[in-house]
């Protein structure tokens, strides 16, 4: 377990508040909606399963990589993983002048642990991180429609 806490783990519990916040007052307010609970719900879920995630990440033991390749893929996949992450934040933050891209699952490429040689994870911590990852990224699909509906939905004029 970490001494001190991760740089940024301010701001994700900051974000994790507000989310929960503005969930309560969009399910609390009367009128239409534009967007269907079940894919808010979808996206609320991909949010608590990332955040849930960097979490449990965190609580692992710190242990260097056993080996280097098995370091690298960890670090490859968390990049990927990342990076789409940050692609979903634009899709659904503030619009912008051009619709953003068209968002789908990554292709997680870097190696297959499973399969042996030298992307197979070593040891308990190693292993650990990487089921957290895989199951992180086994949902990605599922966000894809709510995140473009949202993204069509926030760039419309509130009148309308």
């Amino acid at each position: 377990m970490r001494a001190v806490a991760p740089d940024g783990a301010l701001a994700a519990t900051t974000a994790g508040l507000r989310l929960d916040d503005a969930l309560r007052g969009f399910l609390a307010e009367q009128g239409a909606k534009r967007m269907g609970q079940q894919e808010i719900w979808r996206l609320v879920g991909g949010s608590m399963r990332l955040r849930l995630t960097a979490q449990a990440v965190a609580s692992l033991p710190h242990a260097a990589a056993d080996v280097e390749p098995t370091r690298a893929f960890l670090d490859l996949r968390t990049q990927q993983l990342a990076d789409w992450f940050g692609r979903l934040a634009t899709a659904v933050g503030r619009p912008h002048r051009q619709p953003p891209p068209p968002l789908e699952p990554p292709a997680l490429d870097g190696g297959d642990p499973d399969a042996g040689g030298p992307g197979q994870p070593h040891g308990p911590p190693t292993i650990w991180l990487r089921e957290h990852l895989h199951h992180l990224s086994e949902h990605l699909s599922e966000l894809v429609a709510p995140a473009a509906h949202m993204a069509e939905v926030r760039r419309r004029p509130w009148w309308r």
